[in-house]
């Protein structure tokens, strides 16, 4: 058999597909339409109510320790001085920051491997499962690992690639620093734990007596004061008061440590028939940059084994492992498709019949009749959105795209490039991801209902936008207090309600015990909220009259 050969495209159409593709996993145009969900509202919160001059964390008007506020910043920039939608802000910043580190890893690859390096690695980076998955949610997690990847390449290419060590150490601590401001500490555990572990020529040790890492130190504590002195000066708190470490229960950890390593493959595909490559032995004499590939390794396995053996470690982690695994993978993708490039056409083949499925699932959705299909799906739901004419645009182009595509790979007998061709087979799961299953699930608005209600409960009561509503014992409610549209104010006792105040208005799960108001409960008696009562109280000032006796005639 003839060995497999594959065209490298130049540096725009590889460019033009990847953005394509990014697009279509992404769907910018759609990232606001759920309502705010598990912790973004809390991140929300923070957003709503950080000060760019006093970039301190707030939700609820409490001061939050251990909160870093680099990420609620830059999505109150999204949000409040470009007016974007708050959900959208959120995401937005989450997957830019993903296309950030899809341009590092070009960056690298391209150097490293050259043009089909770059894009290869770049594909891994934005079409990773676990990357998919958590870079539609609005949580700094991104962020931070763009921060993190910037820092690993700059103390390798400042200090390895151009022996400048003291620039080493103050670019990538300077990046750390960014990082630390996003999350927090943890960062220095990543960054250092791979370092560690290095060995020659890039051992770490004798490098920490270069004048550039005491330079670093003083660069990362410089990020620790401005994170730290805005809490102690302005706030009057200290903005740490104890590690947040919660270790796995031993039944949990038992279970994560048991099946971490099958979670990271099912988590990498469809890269996970490819990502072998940079650990096989046999292909170490072959490789074009065996150091950079080294540092990578080392970078890969150190945090695989740290995640795997933590208690603390959570499946969002594995997101560290990509930037490294990526970049690899493209240097080595010209020894895979060479040794394996028939049996993996051979195998990918098959699969554009899944694009036609998934087609005609979407047409079969949108125009075919629903008693016929809806006996066998349940959809708690419901399925009105697809009668929403923008959804069925979206609908009818979707099945037609995913099944042309699928077709025309099966038709043409000249396949595209094997890296091509895996993006275009995940753009089918992709079409009905969007066209079908995102519209259902934003549908659920329990969060936004029950701010709806608080709200027309206030407006019923002619209360004023500009009117405090204090919130008492009752736990989270970010996202629902958020959508209330009033400022809200958390009380850690019921005597920090302002006394003087002729009404005031309290969210709380439990009668107010407090003497000297009448209070009246706005909702229904069966509102709930996570299994528990939900109350709006009214508690109007009860006035104090004084009973003089008549001076005697």
């Amino acid at each position: 058999m003839a060995r497999y050969e594959e065209k490298i495209l130049n540096w725009f159409p590889a460019f033009l597909v990847l953005g394509a593709v990014f697009l279509i996993i992404y769907s910018p145009f759609q990232i606001g339409a759920r309502e705010l969900y598990w912790q973004e509202g809390y991140y929300a919160v923070q957003a709503n109510e950080i000060k760019y001059m006093l970039p301190i964390t707030f939700a609820h008007g409490i001061v939050i320790q251990n909160s870093f506020p680099f990420y609620p910043l830059l999505v109150s920039l999204l949000h409040a001085d470009l007016g974007l939608p708050l959900e959208f802000s959120l995401r937005a910043l989450s997957i830019m920051s993903t296309a950030g580190i899809a341009c590092m890893v070009w960056a690298a690859g391209r150097s490293a491997g050259g043009l089909q390096a770059a894009a290869v690695a770049s594909a891994v980076m934005i079409s990773s499962n676990i990357v998919i998955e958590k870079s539609m949610d609005g949580y700094p997690h991104t962020l931070m690992l763009f921060f993190l990847t910037a820092a690993w390449l700059m103390w390798f290419t400042f200090g390895a690639g151009r022996g400048n060590w003291n620039m080493a150490w103050i670019a990538s601590m300077f990046f750390c620093g960014l990082a630390f401001y996003t999350m927090g500490f943890v960062v220095l555990v990543y960054f250092f734990v791979p370092l560690i572990f290095m060995r020659r020529p890039l051992t770490m040790w004798p490098r920490l007596r270069k004048p550039g890492f005491a330079a670093g130190v003083v660069i990362f504590l410089g990020f620790v004061l401005l994170w730290a002195l805005p809490h102690i000066i302005y706030a009057r708190t200290m903005p740490i008061k104890y590690m947040t470490f919660e270790p796995k229960p031993l039944y949990e950890y038992i279970e994560h440590f048991f099946g971490f390593p099958l979670d990271v493959l099912v988590r990498l595909i469809p890269w996970t028939i490819m990502a072998w490559a940079p650990f096989c032995v046999a292909f170490h004499p072959l490789d074009k940059s065996p150091i950079f590939s080294r540092f990578l390794r080392t970078i890969f396995v150190s945090l695989f084994f740290l995640l795997w053996l933590s208690p603390f470690s959570e499946p969002r982690d594995i997101l560290l492992l990509v930037p490294a695994l990526a970049i690899m993978t493209g240097i080595n993708y010209w020894l895979i498709i060479r040794r394996y490039g028939w049996k993996l056409q051979r195998f990918l083949n098959v699969l554009p019949w899944l694009s036609i499925a998934c087609g005609a699932l979407i047409f079969s959705f949108y125009f075919a009749n629903h008693e016929w299909w809806t006996p066998l799906v349940t959809m708690s739901r419901g399925i009105g959105f697809r009668d929403v004419m923008h959804y069925k645009i979206l609908g009818y182009l979707a099945s037609i795209a995913a099944t042309v595509s699928g077709a025309l790979l099966l038709a043409v007998r000249k396949k595209p490039p094997i890296w091509i061709y895996m993006l275009i087979l995940l753009c089918g799961p992709l079409m009905f991801f969007w066209s079908v299953t995102m519209p259902y699930k934003a549908q659920a608005d329990e969060k936004r209902l029950i701010g709806t209600q608080l709200r027309t409960v206030l407006e019923n009561d002619h209360v004023p936008e500009t009117v405090t509503i204090y919130k008492g014992g009752i736990q989270g409610l970010y996202a629902e207090l958020l959508y209330m549209g009033y400022k809200v104010q958390k009380i850690r006792k019921l005597e920090d309600l302002p006394a003087s105040k002729k009404i005031v208005y309290l969210i709380d799960t439990e009668f107010p015990q407090v003497p000297g108001r009448h209070w009246k409960n706005l909702l229904p008696a069966d509102t709930s909220y996570r299994k528990q009562r939900i109350c709006l109280w009214k508690g109007t000032l009860i006035s104090q009259k004084r009973h003089f006796k008549k001076w005697p005639r």
